[in-house]
């Protein structure tokens, strides 16, 4: 059977039997506070920390979830998302601009449309705003 997310189990959980044989679906990270003192002037300063645990498509086997339970029960991890499915791969947002070729039809005749786009979401609404201001019609 394929894989896909239409069969993916994904639930938050705090059980360790729940997470055993398992992917995070996200880096783990661990969270805690730590307080400072200027010892010029005496004042307090709570700063925020963390750390990665672990990485996005990380099976967790027995040796992850005894260092995921030992920072439960510190409180630096509370809960862990998992999945039955390894996801470990991530988007990366474009900023560069590709050459793109889309054929419209629009009625008996087609246009082939030249265009500049950043990935092909913002190259089909390019389009679309292009046909509804220069063409009549469906």
């Amino acid at each position: 059977m394929i894989q896909s997310r239409k069969n993916e189990e994904r639930y938050f959980t705090s059980d360790p039997k729940k997470m055993l044989n398992r992917y995070l679906v996200s880096r783990l990270c661990r969270t805690w506070t730590e307080t400072f003192m200027d010892e010029d002037t005496g004042e307090r300063t709570p700063v925020e920390r963390s750390e990665v645990l672990f990485d996005k498509g990380t099976l967790i086997t027995q040796d992850n979830l005894a260092k995921i339970r030992f920072y439960m029960a510190e409180g630096s991890v509370a809960e862990v998302e998992v999945s039955n499915q390894r996801r470990a791969c991530f988007e990366q947002k474009n900023k560069r601009l590709y050459p793109y070729m889309a054929q419209v039809s629009i009625g008996d005749k087609k246009y082939k449309v030249l265009l500049y786009a950043t990935g092909v979401e913002n190259a089909i609404t390019i389009i679309k705003d292009y046909v509804e201001l220069n063409f009549e019609g469906m």
